[in-house]
């Protein structure tokens, strides 16, 4: 297979991967206890696929993967050999034109485990899946699709389980600016062992509508969305029930401090879409790549019971990377402020599914998140997964099947409304309204809305300075009560130079509440800055006063500043700072103050493309802690065009307030052997410390993929 050859039938390609890899870790915790851990791993994957194209729309794809896995671990002298063995095969016939799709497919995941001495288990995950599209133009569009999917182990004795799904969907724009969707969905489920089957029914449907009138000085944007969902839950009193919540948007950011910070609004992450990319990556970050953790929440938008969260991601894991992830829980009243609900998750991954699902004890709330950390460097085969795309996240209710059968269902009425009409034109001075219904009745019944009425104007008023202000009045209705708001803002810019701008701004909200009075006002200053080419400079500061429904009062001083010099094309050179120190007073409890202050700098200089270092410090001053961090890195790969090539990789990060230093090397060879196979050679050394323990781990590790 080493030497190019005519393939035997149309269209069949595949591989051959042989692995191996050789770890040794010891580590010593605090108390001096050591524990000595060697680890010897062999793959072998077989990977075929064929595709046919049988008449020139109808393709015939076939696919067949084995793998096969041998693992001896030895932990203080006790040994343990243990076997993974999977069979994937996959059959997809679809017939696909501009007008219709039409197509089967069969996938199945047979996976084999032998641990020691102990009986062997089989897990299987089967599914038979149809497809049918039609797509007529200028008619409503038809998508549905069928799945019947088996779970069980081969002796049927721990799980049973067989799923039935069907969807419709449909799209039609009748006439230019309204838009017609509907969506229904048919999941019947079955647990065998347990006797319990639930069935879910969800109907939704959606118009839409977006116009212009009065020569454009008047535009409106309307929907109005109805969702009635039926769960009939049969069961002689076992096992648990998922009901699934659904969110009003979904949240993402990437930042190192999870208990503060607003998380920004992440659209993919609740669209429905499991396969598509919600552009969180958690996989193995690069030399000098952002390491910090990934923030992933959901907004209900009204306080919500949940003890169950599913995190899909793109691809396929090995148990050795899916099980090195932990996951803590956080939740939030307003997306600033976050408490830490549960810590370091480790959840189950269901493999067939691509997905982490994430319990934890119930709790009400109106946003939460987890926050995880990157694939660490060391675990074992994680090089292989430098991106991890999360792309869905699921909530959930888990009860005790024996307290909600029977037959529940629920009706959800969605209402937006906005509209604006231009009054004058100089200045630009606008009518703004807003409306937003949530309504929902069933077992349980709530109402949010939100009106809002306002006005906004802008007025450039030379050729340096213009300015823009806006008024507000909004009304809301929530589980809590009324309440009503007045908003307002003003600002003032100036750009003097096209490398030059200020911006001063002023807001406001004073609200009253069920639980009282709120006010909370703000100023700032924002300036821009590049005085030549390669050299930019950003400073910030403003004050911030509030007044929360206790009567507790906040005044906060923030300011932010830094610069990027890049004085050429190999070296470039960044400073960041800022600083937030708040005081309370009042509201019948002590005087209180809290500082968070943080400086950071960071060099890269490449001076040939085959050469990049990295260079970063940091200060942290946060409440009583002070901590320094310090990352030092630099990645070589010489003779990139060649068939020999070699790269070389070193990481250094410290922590000052644990005490933490983690040093990573990795050399690395890639040697094109023909144009239809490849060897990889690796080793890497980690070398980590602080106040809890101290570790060393030795990789070693080799492929051979051979294409034929």
């Amino acid at each position: 297979m080493l030497l190019p050859a005519d393939a035997l039938a149309d269209g069949i390609i595949g591989y051959l991967d042989l692995s191996y890899s050789n770890s040794h870790t010891e580590t010593t915790d605090a108390s001096g206890t050591s524990t000595d851990t060697k680890l010897n791993s062999f793959n072998q994957q077989l990977n075929l696929t064929l595709t046919k194209t049988i008449y020139p729309n109808l393709r015939l794809l076939a696919n067949g993967i084995f793998e096969n896995d041998k693992i001896n671990s030895e932990t203080n002298g006790v040994e343990t050999d243990s076997t993974t063995r999977i069979l994937r095969p996959f059959v997809d016939l679809t017939l696909r034109t501009p007008l219709y799709t039409a197509g089967v497919n069969y996938t199945r995941r047979e996976t084999k485990n032998s641990v020691a001495d102990l009986p062997s288990t089989t897990d299987v995950n089967e599914a038979y899946s149809a497809i049918l599209g039609w797509r007529p133009d200028g008619f409503p569009s038809f998508d549905m699709r069928y799945v019947h999917t088996n779970t069980f182990d081969k002796e049927h004795l721990v799980r049973d389980n067989a799923d039935d799904f069907f969807s419709l969907q449909s799209q039609y724009e009748p006439v230019r600016g309204v838009g017609l969707r509907y969506r229904g969905t048919y999941d019947d489920s079955k647990e065998k062992l347990q006797e319990l089957e639930t069935k879910n029914l969800t109907n939704d449907a959606r118009i839409t509508y977006d116009g212009k009138f009065l020569r454009d000085r008047a535009t409106v944007s309307a929907s109005y969305e109805i969702t009635t969902r039926s769960t009939e839950i049969i069961t002689s009193g076992q096992g648990e029930v998922d009901f699934q919540i659904f969110p009003f948007s979904g949240l993402s950011s990437i930042d190192d401090t999870p208990l503060q910070g607003a998380l920004d609004p992440n659209p993919a992450l609740i669209d429905g879409n499991i396969t598509a990319s919600a552009g969180i990556n958690i996989g193995l970050p690069p030399v000098g790549g952002d390491t910090k953790p990934r923030n992933i929440g959901l907004d209900f938008v009204a306080t919500t019971e949940v003890n169950e969260l599913f995190v899909y991601v793109d691809r396929d894991l090995p148990a050795e990377v899916a099980s090195s992830f932990s996951w803590d829980v956080y939740v939030s009243a307003d997306n600033l402020n976050w408490s830490l609900w549960n810590p370091l998750v480790k959840p189950q991954y269901d493999a067939f599914r691509s997905r982490f699902e994430i319990g934890f004890p119930n709790v009400q709330t109106r946003y939460i998140k987890v926050v995880v950390n990157p694939l660490a460097p060391g675990v074992l085969g994680g090089t292989q997964f430098p991106n991890i795309f999360v792309t869905e996240m699921e909530a959930y209710i888990r009860r005790a099947a024996e307290g909600v059968k029977g037959k529940i269902s629920s009706t959800t009425h969605n209402v937006g409304l906005d509209g604006r009409y231009r009054l004058l034109d100089d200045p630009l001075l606008y009518y703004e309204v807003s409306y937003f219904l949530i309504k929902t009745t069933g077992v349980i019944s709530t109402k949010i809305s939100t009106l809002s009425n306002g006005f906004s104007v802008s007025k450039r008023l030379s050729r340096v300075f213009s300015g823009n202000a806006r008024i507000a009045r909004e009304d809301s209705v929530d589980r809590l009560g009324n309440a009503h708001a007045y908003i307002y803002s003003a600002a003032l810019n100036a750009t003097p130079l096209k490398t030059l701008s200020h911006s001063l701004t002023f807001s406001g909200r004073n609200e009253t509440n069920p639980q009282g009075k709120l006010d909370r006002n703000s100023i700032f200053l924002y300036n821009s800055a590049d005085l030549y080419t390669g050299i930019s400079l950003y400073a910030s500061g403003g004050l911030g006063f509030s007044t929360l429904e206790t009567g507790r009062k906040q005044d906060s001083t923030i300011l932010n500043g830094g610069t990027n010099i890049v004085p050429n094309r190999y070296l470039s050179l960044n400073l960041n700072y800022s600083s937030t120190v708040t005081d309370e007073t009042g509201g019948g409890l002590p005087e209180a103050s809290f500082t968070t202050r943080r400086t950071d700098v960071g060099v890269t200089y490449r001076p040939f493309p085959l050469l990049y270092l990295v260079a970063s410090w940091g200060w942290v001053t946060d409440m009583d802690r002070k901590m320094t961090l310090q990352n030092y890195g630099v990645n070589w790969t010489p003779f990139v065009d060649g068939q020999l090539q070699f790269s070389f990789a070193y990481n250094e990060n410290l922590q000052s307030d644990i005490n933490g230093k983690v040093k990573n090397l990795l050399a690395a060879v890639h040697w094109n052997i023909t144009q239809r196979s490849y060897l990889d050679v690796a080793y890497q050394v980690i070398d980590t410390s602080s106040v809890t323990e101290t570790a060393k781990a030795n990789i070693f590790s080799t492929t051979l993929r051979i294409y034929y």
